[in-house]
């Protein structure tokens, strides 16, 4: 029968109906955005700390829940996917049932077909802008600029969430776009090892078999994520590797020696300073022994573009931890990533 009821609830993209530890975010995030379900401007948001803080969960938590009292066009977008003001743009037009021509406009011109739908609406849409700061990397923040003073160039509102790991990102935008946010900015603190402790309770519930779970098993990966910055992702994949160990053993319940092996799995050791998609270059790369073609990396992404995996290497390159170089093979030429 194996240890797990549902191992799907360990996964990354699991997102929890309670969050401990963040009930005053998740207050501070409502309250802030609350106005634009009744057609009135909301409180711009710059939320920033490490990785595995909750912050993109807290988020997604308070947008579900406005969902299903209100019919408001809410749309997030993940900026390493979408990372230029016309690819942001062209999401919120589709968003707002404005598709775009085959043919393309430009930027200013798609920002005036939004600007006329949010009108007809009279609609006050949010946006959510996760890993907010690769937009600033590449000079392409105007879109901020756009819609925080959308309501006095042009008489409509935006909500608008900056989701970042990097708090200094914000200290480096423009006078004009950083005071918007003034108002607005929630740090999400690194987890305790209580609230740690309790997160992995309330997954271990629903993800494991009846007592397959002891709490000394929690203890441990409670333990080990807090020595590591007090992330919880570290936390639930520890948790995860334990079970998958304890099923390799056919066994019922998970054991101290199943955590002591997980917690050496490289998987576990997330570097900081990386987004979550870097992270998962790293591990991958380890996983391989430090190298791979892109061709063998692309393959650790499904779901993802092509195009999100070439920013993670290039921003990993641009961190100096990761080599790229040029290889011949017979069916052309190819990258090889490896780690420094």
């Amino acid at each position: 029968m194996g240890v797990f009821s549902d191992e799907s609830v360990l996964s990354p993209e699991f997102l929890p109906e309670d969050l401990p530890g963040r009930d005053a975010e998740l207050h501070a995030i409502a309250d802030a955005l609350r106005p634009a379900l009744t057609g009135r401007r909301p409180v711009p948001l710059f939320i920033y700390g490490k990785t595995g803080t909750g912050k993109t969960s807290s988020v997604k938590n308070v947008i579900r829940e406005f969902k299903e009292h209100a019919d408001a066009v809410m749309l997030y977008v993940n900026c390493w996917q979408n990372y230029t003001r016309q690819s942001v743009l062209s999401e919120l037009s589709t968003a707002l049932g404005e598709p775009l021509p085959r043919r393309g406009l430009a930027s200013d011109e798609i920002f005036s077909r939004i600007i006329e739908a949010v009108r007809q609406k009279h609609a006050v849409p949010i946006l959510v802008l996760d890993e907010a700061d690769r937009l600033f990397v590449g000079g392409e923040e105007r879109i901020l600029y756009d819609l925080t003073r959308a309501t006095e160039n042009y008489g409509v509102s935006f909500g608008i969430v900056c989701i970042s790991n990097d708090f200094a990102a914000f200290s480096r935008l423009d006078d004009r776009i950083r005071s918007a946010f003034l108002g607005g900015k929630i740090e999400f603190k690194p987890y305790t090892p209580i609230e740690l402790r309790e997160i992995l309770q309330q997954r271990a519930r629903k993800a494991f078999q009846h007592n397959a779970c002891p709490a000394e098993v929690i203890g441990m990966c409670a333990a080990h994520a807090s020595k590591k910055g007090g992330d919880a992702r570290v936390a639930i994949e520890a948790l995860w590797l334990a079970g998958r160990n304890a099923e390799k053993r056919d066994a019922s319940s998970i054991t101290a020696n199943d955590v002591k092996i997980a917690l050496k799995s490289e998987h576990v050791e997330q570097a900081q300073g990386v987004s979550e998609g870097e992270a998962k270059v790293i591990v991958a790369l380890k996983a391989a022994g430090g190298s791979l073609t892109s061709g063998e990396l692309y393959k650790h992404f499904s779901g993802a573009s092509a195009r999100s995996v070439r920013n993670y290497v290039q921003s990993l390159e641009a961190k100096r931890m990761i080599t790229i170089k040029e290889i011949a093979l017979k069916q052309g030429r190819s990258r090889v990533i490896e780690l420094r």
